[in-house]
């Protein structure tokens, strides 16, 4: 876990690359159901046909604008109370309208594994996002993505009222800072989660804020010669590269260890969840598997289930009687949940087997006991930790 910061939002972008013919559009950050900041000044920019006449009308203000040489405009909205729902009209062309836009505080919650450790992990967890109905309170994710120079816009994302389902996933330090807010304020409530586990304070610094500094300029000096896109391909092929010779040499995959037949009679014993670096093999990344017997009744056996183990750090591959039940890949914070069809689990013994990939840091099932089991049709729970 790395330290995290909350950094105040007062919409205020640089406007960067324009379309030179074309219709009014926004940046994704202007979506349906934002929220805009209180009592300042508030940007609003996008994009249309150079010279076009670009009106804005929001909250009892219209402003006009023309699109510049490259297709930039911009308005500047008066300082505002708190308050909504409003709507937001964009006319040119053609005309934009966004709907149930609230005012009120608008903070980003950027920072390191801290701040990206979604809600649904947290210590009761599963109340937590249950009781996370707010529908004053707003959600808005970054999309992850690397570059060299600042971006026009985002590839994805948009406006999402507060609900169990989308706070799930959502920064639980952002959720619980944003709820506090808007119970002492009484106000609506924007929160963009902008962070990246393990990334370093230099490579969200500006080119000019790093220059400045003497500790990081011959850094920066080196970055700067970086062909970010063949970097990424290198990156990519070694990637691949790592993980053909990581199945090629492991012994699970060539002895099939995730068939229920196999005899795992001198397999050693981990208690779980845990991280396996803590006690049992220290500093050790790549490949460790699992494998957990159980016994049905043919009642038990019936219908469809589904396995839950908890969060896995980072990739697993599970299985149950040597059929696959689910994977997933690089997402060290997600809780797996899998369904399994009917016909995979069979009266007698069961055998759950989960080959567990860690690429650096901590490795294995690090959740909660209460995270890790198996619900079968029944209605019965069989405990996996």
């Amino acid at each position: 876990m790395r330290s995290f910061a909350f950094i105040r939002w007062f919409f205020i972008f640089s406007l960067i690359c324009g379309l030179t013919d074309a219709q009014v559009t926004l940046p994704r950050i202007f979506s349906n159901h934002m929220v805009l900041q209180q009592e300042i000044p508030v940007p609003v920019w996008g994009w249309a046909t150079k010279g076009e006449k670009i009106q804005v009308s929001f909250n009892g203000q219209t402003l006009s604008a023309r699109a510049d040489n490259n297709g930039r405009w911009k308005v500047t909205l008066a300082p505002m109370k708190a308050g909504g729902p409003f709507e937001m009209t964009i006319r040119g062309k053609n005309t934009l309208t966004l709907h149930d836009i609230l005012i009120g505080e608008v903070w980003i919650c950027s920072g390191q594994s801290n701040m990206e450790f979604p809600l649904s992990q947290v210590k009761d967890g599963a109340n937590e996002v249950a009781s996370a109905n707010y529908p004053r309170i707003r959600l808005f994710t970054v999309p992850k993505k690397m570059s060299t120079l600042p971006l026009n816009d985002l590839d994805d994302g948009k406006w999402d009222l507060c609900t169990p389902e989308t706070a799930a996933g959502f920064s639980a330090a952002g959720y619980f800072f944003g709820r506090h807010l808007h119970h002492e304020l009484n106000v609506p409530v924007g929160l963009i989660n902008s962070s990246w586990g393990g990334t370093i304070v230099e490579t969200w610094m500006s080119r000019e804020a790093a220059m400045a500094d003497p500790d990081l300029s011959e850094w920066l000096a080196s970055v700067g010669t970086l062909d970010l896109e063949k970097a990424q391909a290198e990156s990519v092929r070694k990637i691949a590269e790592w993980y053909q010779n990581l199945d090629k040499n492991d012994k699970g995959l060539n002895e099939r260890w995730f068939v229920a037949e196999y005899d795992d009679a001198s397999w050693k014993e981990m208690n779980l969840p845990c991280l396996w670096e803590t006690d049992y093999l220290p500093d050790y990344d790549g490949v460790v598997w699992f494998r957990k017997e159980f016994i049905l009744s043919e009642e038990d056996a019936l219908g469809e289930s589904t396995l839950e183990l908890g969060p896995i750090d980072d990739s697993d591959f599970s299985f149950i009687n040597g059929i696959s039940v689910g994977s997933t890949i690089n997402k060290y914070n997600v809780p797996r949940i899998y369904k399994v069809s009917a016909g995979v689990l069979r009266k007698g013994k069961n055998v759950i087997s989960v080959r567990v990939i860690d690429t650096g840091g901590g490795g294995g099932m690090w959740g909660e006991k209460n995270q890790m089991f198996l619900q079968l049709a029944s209605g019965k729970k069989i405990d996996l930790s």
